[in-house]
């Protein structure tokens, strides 16, 4: 198969352009979230509800590691370009898509189908611009800035969620019960529209990577020319996948592990929760999302502070204290939620929430991990599992739990995952490096700063 990328002029601000295309991203999976006790009432009544709802949602998460795998492929062959704008713009279209569909009551079990497969297509987006746009932004990086790159591209994740919670609040506050079922449900999905238009011309302009054209240029990469030329691309191959955790299993296992912590602390705290809350009527959608708007916004402002530190500190020291910050909050506040405390005990902990996952440096330490030629599929494999796989079941397993009221059990997935992550960080850290590191990437390490791929220093 021969791909042909278009040629596109160079643009200044390229990191910049990536952070607003990933906040509407991320604007687009809270929107959803969000809304999934309203879903559950218009789209899928009678057939099982908010239940539907949320089993959709984390059934669909399981699709993100297919896009974040073959597109992470295809950008390691083609450039990092391409992908932003299909990904990007596939995603916004889904998402307005499904303010378009009709009501349960009108449709039936097709509104179900058709709300089954807009998320499948979110999800599949959403994994497949991820692992690119991670890629590019450490390529982008100066060696001692690229945690600080890496703490901005999350916290454009979290304002993204933060705005799709804070949109759907609005809606929820300013119009009537009776016009939020008739139509008022459907504005925050409709609002990715200008969203995704927004997007496509911030990223048409948008220049390729420094890393990728000498990258892919070598001998037997596959790639004839300068970037923006045709090249040939395989298909995606097992092999390929499989060649790569041979290489670097203790840093793929780690990575989906830290990554499926951060998942599942997102979808449990600040999607379910919320969720579970306003469907029983526990809590009022000021008092279900507010918090939840103020926790992610923390996660937000903090995330560039923690990615600077790990440029000082090492990466490995900043996530062991995100997962030692996951196992003490989770048994502490999640039943007191549950049990009742009331909205400012939620605020504050949502807020504490926020501020631990500000801390999960994942994208500068997977980034760091894998070369140019195989950094797109790596990461795409670690955080498509890891939030896919093992964020979608953690999801899965919660919402089973919450329809069987079994609530409490659920304070156990988040800070599990935690302790497996950390447990595979340290074999990770300790594991022998596997031959001399590249000169390029000797020149960078400095004290306290990660010694190259596959192992960090303390």
């Amino acid at each position: 198969m021969s791909v042909v990328v278009p040629t596109m002029r160079a643009a200044p601000h390229g990191p910049a352009r990536i952070y607003l295309g990933n906040l509407a991203e991320w604007y687009d999976f809270a929107t959803f979230g969000a809304s999934a006790a309203l879903l559950g009432v218009v789209v899928t009544a009678g057939r099982g509800g908010l239940t539907s709802v949320l089993v959709v949602l984390a059934g669909a998460l399981l699709i993100r590691p297919v896009g974040s795998v073959l597109v992470g492929h295809f950008s390691d062959r083609v450039g990092r370009r391409l992908p932003f704008l299909v990904m990007t713009l596939s995603t916004c279209a889904a998402t307005a898509a499904v303010g378009l569909l009709p009501s349960a009551a009108n449709a039936g079990l097709f509104a179900v189908a058709a709300l089954a497969a807009l998320r499948i297509v979110q999800a599949f987006g959403t994994g497949g611009e991820t692992s690119t746009s991670v890629s590019y932004l450490f390529e982008e990086a100066a060696p001692e800035r690229r945690g600080l790159y890496g703490g901005l591209y999350l916290s454009s994740a979290a304002a993204g969620m933060a705005g799709g919670f804070a949109v759907v609040l609005l809606v929820q506050l300013v119009l009537t019960r009776a016009q939020l079922l008739q139509w008022g449900w459907r504005l925050p999905f409709l609002a990715a529209v200008p969203l995704a238009l927004a997007v496509f011309w911030l990223r048409r302009r948008l220049e390729e990577s420094p890393e990728f054209g000498p990258a892919r240029r070598g001998p037997g990469s596959g790639v004839d020319g300068p970037v923006g030329r045709a090249r040939s691309v395989p298909a995606v191959a097992l092999s390929d996948v499989v060649g790569l955790v041979r290489r670097q299993r203790s840093t793929v296992v780690s990575g989906a592990l830290l990554t499926g912590a951060f998942a599942a602390t997102v979808n449990v705290w600040f999607v379910i929760l919320p969720a579970y809350l306003l469907a029983t009527g526990r809590a009022t959608a000021a008092a279900a999302l507010g918090p939840t708007v103020l926790g992610l916004a923390a996660c937000a402002v903090l995330a560039p502070a923690a990615g600077h530190l790990s440029d000082r500190l090492g990466r490995v020291r900043v996530l062991f204290g995100a997962c030692a910050s996951l196992c003490l909050l989770w048994p502490i506040t999640f039943p007191r939620v549950l049990a009742g405390a009331g909205w400012p005990f939620f605020t504050v902990a949502s807020l504490a929430m926020g501020v631990a996952l500000s801390a999960f440096v994942l994208p500068a330490y997977l980034s760091q991990a894998f070369a140019a030629e195989d950094r797109a599929l790596g990461l795409g494999l670690t955080l498509g599992v890891g939030s896919g796989v093992f964020g979608g079941l953690a999801t899965l397993v919660a919402t089973s739990l919450a329809a069987d009221h079994h609530t409490d059990a659920i304070v156990v997935l988040p800070p599990l995952f935690a302790i497996l992550a950390a447990a595979a960080l340290a074999l990770a850290t300790h594991r022998p490096p596997a031959g001399p590191l590249p000169a390029e990437e000797a020149d960078e390490v400095g004290p306290g700063r990660d010694v190259g791929r596959g192992q960090q220093n303390w």
